[in-house]
């Protein structure tokens, strides 16, 4: 259950993060702001990656929770390790 909820959070910060930007984008651009593009983007970017951490997370708890042998820990170490290099 607590995986389902992090994973429901995740896709709400998601959809109210790009609803919110892209009417601020829109608003941006009728006030003729030079850079709303580029804060449009950032600011997307941002909660894309906050949706995408929090989907992780949700993927982790669920593989160790589920079924907690060496094989599924060994997956979430290189998940891990592959998070890193980044």
């Amino acid at each position: 259950m607590g995986a389902l909820g992090i994973e429901s959070l995740a896709v709400a910060i998601i959809l109210i993060a790009t609803t919110h930007g892209t009417i601020g984008f829109i608003v941006n651009t009728r006030r003729e702001v030079p850079d709303a593009y580029e804060q449009h983007k950032v600011r997307l970017g941002r909660a894309l990656l906050l949706g995408l951490e929090l989907l992780v997370a949700a993927d982790i708890i669920r593989t160790v929770a589920l079924e907690p042998t060496l094989p599924n820990v060994k997956i979430v170490e290189r998940m891990h390790v592959l998070e890193n290099r980044s």
